[in-house]
């Protein structure tokens, strides 16, 4: 587990389209990583999750972020 402050172990993982492999490593150094996780699929928690990730993100326009879904 990471705790708070910790950097984040490297990690790698394919594009939701299977095109790209994304590593963690390749962002380090200044950029910032979201990684944004939800309880399961089309249930109440994850619909109300998901629309507060969406009202966070619609307030921060201004931040360089990448989203892969």
């Amino acid at each position: 587990m990471v705790n708070e402050g910790e950097e984040a172990p490297d990690f790698e993982l394919q594009s939701h389209d299977g095109g790209e492999v994304i590593k963690l490593s390749n962002y380090r150094g200044g950029k910032w990583v979201v990684l944004y996780f939800f309880p399961k699929a089309f249930t109440s928690g994850c619909t109300r999750e998901t629309q507060e990730f969406a009202r966070l993100w619609m307030n921060s326009r201004s931040w360089a972020w990448w989203s892969w879904a």
